[in-house]
């Protein structure tokens, strides 16, 4: 679902929908799955050159890194 709402630019939505998912990830004990998330997240918001908006990619890429 974030995935659509990036590609809509709704990303407050975006963000939220992948924070659940990350966060069901780590309550699940399914860890890879939340660091692939983080690690997708970044990637759609770099290219939608979302770079600099609250250091959302590098915040994102570091979780990812940490779950791995």
């Amino acid at each position: 679902m974030g995935d659509l709402y990036i590609d809509l630019n709704n990303y407050p939505a975006a963000i939220q929908s992948y924070e659940k998912a990350i966060g069901v990830s780590i309550r699940t004990k399914r860890v890879q799955e939340a660091a692939l998330a983080c690690e997708l997240v970044g990637e759609h918001f770099l290219r939608k050159d979302k770079k600099n908006e609250e250091g959302l990619v590098g915040d994102y890429f570091d979780r990812a890194i940490q779950y791995y």
